[in-house]
């Protein structure tokens, strides 16, 4: 198995709502001070247009965060970012168990048990929240299952290490 990339739902949704906030913010705060500004000749709504460099830098920051925030999962360990943090990567030997959150209530997303007892938050998975609590996503789903198989499928491989 060679490494895939995983997105959860949330960040499948910045990489789409970005690009749309920035489109409405064109479409919206382009025309319509022109329109003001032609029917009324007040140069005072043309501020309106400031708003449109907002929008598009907010909309690319929103797309950013949801392309940068990937899990990586190889046969030999388990690796994310989000958008502030720096890649970090975790072997599967150094992996004791894999915690699976799915419940509204709790942990946001999925834990990784150390040998050293350590547990370490995969920060570019979560669960989606919502209204009365947390959901587990079918991104959210599927990146933690193969998180979890190739954790089992590593430790089938090396059955002394310990």
């Amino acid at each position: 198995m060679s490494a895939r990339t995983y997105r959860s739902g949330s960040a499948t949704m910045l990489r789409v709502v970005g690009p749309l906030i920035a489109v409405v913010d064109i479409l919206v705060f382009v025309p319509l001070p022109v329109l003001l500004w032609l029917s009324s000749e007040d140069a005072s709504v043309l501020l309106m247009l400031l708003f449109v460099p907002i929008g598009v830098i907010a909309g690319v920051l929103l797309f950013l965060a949801g392309q940068r925030s990937s899990v990586t999962v190889s046969t030999e360990d388990v690796s994310w970012r989000t958008l502030t943090s720096a890649r970090r990567t975790v072997p599967f030997s150094a992996v004791r168990g894999v915690e699976v959150p799915t419940a509204r209530r709790g942990p946001t997303g999925v834990r990784l048990h150390l040998l050293d007892g350590n547990i370490v938050a995969v920060g570019a998975l979560a669960m989606s929240s919502g209204e009365g609590g947390n959901s587990a996503d079918g991104g959210y789903l599927r990146a933690a299952q193969a998180i979890t198989a190739a954790h089992a499928a590593w430790w089938a491989r090396h059955p002394g290490h310990r």
